[in-house]
């Protein structure tokens, strides 16, 4: 991440560079960045979708939304249980696994 912590003007006297100059660094830098990361290996992904967790979030989004009087964090959070529920729902009853992942999870080893 870079960050501006002086004026363009102070930073384009300082390394005796004109103002058009000092503006396009941080672009630039920026460029080159982002080519050194895209040659770093990428991390792993876990695609999982934890039921509890996404439970935890969608209640708390519930509690603030009641809270600051946010009634679009409250849509927010009625999207994510009925896409939750839609996703997870076991095959029979009205239970909700879980764990999910798209195109299935390995079965689990009896201990």
């Amino acid at each position: 991440m870079l960050s501006v912590c002086s004026s363009l003007e102070k930073v384009a006297s300082t390394w005796q560079l004109d103002v058009s100059t000092a503006g396009a660094a941080p672009e630039r830098a920026c460029h080159v960045l982002l080519k050194e990361r895209e040659k770093q290996i990428k991390p792993f992904r876990d695609e999982k979708i934890i039921t509890d967790w996404n439970g935890l979030m969608i209640g708390s989004l519930v509690r603030t939304a009641i809270a600051v009087d946010a009634p679009w964090m409250l849509e927010s959070a009625r999207r994510a249980f009925a896409e939750l529920s839609q996703i997870g729902k076991k095959e029979e009853g009205n239970t909700l696994v879980s764990r999910h992942q798209k195109g299935g999870l390995p079965k689990e080893k009896a201990v």
